[in-house]
């Protein structure tokens, strides 16, 4: 009965020793990406713990992490679209209730096979629902990027000197921080383009 018991205690152990390093075997290229991407908020960070203030060093470890993901999803992209040099990036904006527009901290890689969904122009619709369909994507032409409209409505280009209404059809020729309007209902979006 002694040996059974040792036997198990032993396999146990082993079980939680591989359980151990293959956690660190996997956790060690996302710490290095954290360290190397986002060396600054890693030092914020390390300098938090010191201090014992381990909500901030949680909070920018979370952003540090944050911003490690999106720079590893756009290097994907940039694999995956192959010949062109930058991609677009709808960087989305809200109407505040004052009538300005604040980011809303979310945005839409363009790339071959991205979409444009309701959610991404509708604050009231869940991402991931039923209601959440896609309205609009992504199309590179001889390294001319394009969105698309495949049902936003209220797509506009606006410009220093007037809004060109895009219908539904059709599609626009995207350019650097050039501003769309994407919803005119309460609570408005906007999305300004930028390439990366």
């Amino acid at each position: 009965m002694k040996r059974i018991i040792e036997s198990i205690v032993c396999f146990h152990f082993w079980t939680i020793l591989l359980i151990c390093v293959s956690i660190c075997i996997l956790l060690f290229p996302v710490l290095l990406a954290l360290y190397r991407l986002e060396t600054n908020i890693t030092i914020e960070a390390y300098k938090a713990l010191r201090a014992r203030n381990y909500k901030n060093a949680f909070i920018f470890l979370i952003e540090a992490t944050k911003k490690s993901i999106e720079k590893i999803r756009i290097a994907y992209v940039k694999t995956r679209v192959g010949k062109t040099k930058q991609i677009p990036v709808l960087y989305l904006y809200s109407q505040t209730h004052s009538g300005d527009y604040k980011y809303d901290n979310e945005k839409v890689i363009g790339g071959f096979g991205q979409i444009l969904r309701l959610s991404h122009i509708d604050r009231e619709i869940i991402c991931n629902s039923n209601q959440d369909t896609c309205v609009g994507r992504f199309e590179n032409q001889s390294n001319i990027w394009y969105l698309v409209n495949d049902g936003i409505n209220d797509l506009a280009l606006l410009s220093k000197r007037a809004e060109t209404k895009i219908a539904v059809g059709n599609k626009i020729k995207l350019m650097d921080e050039q501003k769309l309007v994407l919803s005119r209902r309460r609570y408005s979006k906007i999305a300004i383009v930028k390439f990366i």
